[in-house]
């Protein structure tokens, strides 16, 4: 329901194992943000940056390529497969465009881009080498006031834009997505914007990722090093338990813990810095509350809340997952489990959601076997559990 929060692990540390060089995950970022490829030559321009300029130029020139060009002002690089007589062939340049044709660049607009699979199933350190250049160059870091940062990414791709948001999650880095108007050539149409603020996000961006641009990597630096955390990263209705435990601990008890006004949601770091290390010293509080301030944040869990839903029509297939040892299992970076899991439900559902049973009559569970077609060796008997839930 509206109100309700999807439990989300932030830096799942889900990477994978696809042989994949750095220099062509750098190649692969500058192409999907300023460039254009065929199976004859590519070409990325930019008109603001030159440091990525250089860095795709310097690249290629590793890779052995000797049919590369740059303009004077840096604002096009260009490489080819064949020399200035146009039949002798640089074969460095033709196994790069051969690799980058398997990558599936070619014919993409700006609005069926998306992440190559190769790409995201890339070890950790690739896919940080493809992020550095998409997004320093697609995007950027923002100074939004003296004192706050953000790093944005606008594209018109859908998918691009929910493949990006779920490989920083690995990261760790939380990045809010926002649909948006465009303004740009068609006023009508509309993009999707990536945000990510606060300083704990921004150390994670620096630590794991970083930019090219010096000038995008100083204000990186400066972001990471201001105590500004993100105020959404906190415990939905932690505030209120809070002060109903407070109003039972003794008065020795309440000295040993942090002043903190809690006016507002209070923020993981918060919990981190000043609460965790004082909740030995008071005896009396809530198990309730103290397991569940160790559990967030030994999990590093963020609870994101529900603001729209979107019903899907007619039939599709779901999949049921059966685990050993635990209800619980990570499914795009968010938590799925079971609603025995109490702990968890218990804040998910912090606007005292009801689980509905649903019972079904004769006449719907016709219908369910008649939907499921008579090749499903399905009895009716089989069913009739469903009359009693």
């Amino acid at each position: 329901k509206l109100g309700d929060y999807m439990i989300i692990r932030r830096g799942i540390n889900c990477f994978g194992k696809y042989e994949c060089t750095k220099e062509i995950a750098r190649i692969v970022g500058h192409l999907m943000a300023d460039g254009n490829c065929s199976t004859s030559n590519f070409s990325c321009c930019d008109s603001i940056d030159s440091d990525y300029q250089k860095d795709l130029y310097n690249t290629l020139a590793a890779l052995g390529c000797t049919t590369i060009k740059h303009s004077d002002d840096w604002k096009r690089v260009r490489l080819n497969t064949c020399y200035s007589d146009r039949h002798t062939k640089d074969p460095n340049a033709v196994n790069i465009l051969n690799a980058l044709k398997n990558f599936g660049l070619e014919g993409k607009t700006a609005w069926t881009k998306e992440v190559p699979l190769q790409i995201r199933r890339a070890p950790k350190e690739i896919q940080a080498e493809f992020l550095k250049c998409y997004i320093g160059r697609d995007g950027g870091i923002v100074k939004k006031s003296d004192k706050l940062f953000e790093i944005e990414l606008t594209t018109v791709s859908e998918k691009l834009s929910e493949q990006i948001q779920l490989m920083l999650l690995n990261f760790g880095i939380l990045a809010s997505r926002i649909r948006a108007k465009e303004g740009g050539y068609n006023p009508e149409e509309y993009c999707w914007e990536l945000h990510i603020h606060g300083a704990e996000n921004m150390k994670l961006y620096r630590e794991n990722i970083g930019f090219i641009s010096k000038w995008q990597q100083d204000r990186l630096n400066d972001a990471a090093s201001r105590n500004i955390f993100s105020s959404k990263a906190c415990i939905p209705g932690l505030k209120d338990r809070w002060k109903s435990m407070l109003k039972t601990l003794p008065r020795q008890e309440k000295a040993n813990l942090p002043k903190i006004t809690i006016a507002k949601e209070i923020s993981l770091q918060t919990i981190k810095k000043h609460w965790l290390p004082k909740l030995d010293k008071v005896k009396s509080i809530s198990k309730e509350i103290a397991e569940l301030l160790k559990y967030t944040i030994d999990n590093n869990l963020y609870f994101s809340p529900v603001t729209n839903i979107t019903k899907i029509d007619g039939l599709h297939d779901v999949f049921d997952f059966f685990l050993d040892k635990d209800h619980r299992f990570v499914a795009q970076g968010c938590i799925t489990h079971n609603c025995t899991d109490a702990l968890l439900r218990d804040i998910a559902f912090s606007n005292k959601s009801t689980f509905t049973q649903i019972k079904y009559d004769d006449h719907q569970l016709d219908s369910i076997i008649k939907i499921m077609g008579d090749d499903v060796a399905i009895r009716k008997e089989m069913l009739n559990d469903l009359k009693d839930e």
